[in-house]
């Protein structure tokens, strides 16, 4: 080794060692939890900071098959429709070859009685074939007595009607007008309601 060589490496050896310095790290401020808030009003210093709440996740339960939420409900069963309330409940009452039955009118309080149907069955018109059909009719809530005469006078126009031949062309209009028009009431005669219920089961047979 030359002087030169010797010399040049005693100085190196001589020479205060410098540490390279270590690069600074950046500060990155924490960020604030959703949901957290302040006990007071003011951020200033002193101020007490409140602890943010997290809501829980709602529990999910395990049902068969795999499934891990609940499932859609399902569809309600159709409701059965209600019953068809028929307006005219048919009362029908067979009485010899005729036929009568009560009359009904419907109010707050359900459905009185207001009268009776006759059904003659033997006479029709000869141009517009109309059945031959009368009402009695007495206002509603009338006393049993009242209902008691109606229906007899319902059983003494329909036997009033053996008397009309069923083939007479305006057989309906003389039952109706002739025998049972706006005096029948006032002039039917006196004929107690088991005497008709014993002359209609007689076939053919009229009032004396």
């Amino acid at each position: 080794m030359s002087l030169d060589e010797s010399a040049l490496a005693s100085l190196l050896r001589k020479a205060p060692k410098r540490r390279m310095p270590l690069p600074r790290r950046r500060w990155v401020p924490k960020k604030k939890a959703r949901g957290s808030a302040t006990m007071s009003g003011g951020a200033g210093p002193g101020a007490a900071v409140g602890v943010a709440v997290v809501p829980p996740e709602p529990a999910l339960i395990p049902f068969p098959g795999g499934l891990a939420e609940h499932p859609d409900p399902p569809p309600a069963a159709p409701m059965d429709p209600p019953p068809a309330v028929a307006d005219r409940v048919a009362r029908s009452i067979a009485w010899g070859e005729f036929s009568y039955a009560p009359v009904f009118k419907t109010t707050a309080e359900g459905k009185v009685q207001i009268g009776w149907g006759c059904n003659c069955h033997r006479h029709r018109n000869m141009d517009d074939q109309l059945k031959c059909q009368k009402q009695l009719t007495f206002p509603a809530h009338s006393a049993p007595d009242v209902v008691d005469e109606h229906r007899r006078l319902c059983k003494l126009w329909l036997l009033l009607g053996r008397g009309v031949p069923e083939d007479a062309p305006n057989g309906r209009e003389w039952h109706l007008k002739d025998i049972g028009g706006r005096g029948f009431r006032r002039n039917a005669p006196d004929v107690s309601e088991s005497t008709l219920d014993e002359t209609v089961l007689i076939p053919g047979a009229l009032l004396e």
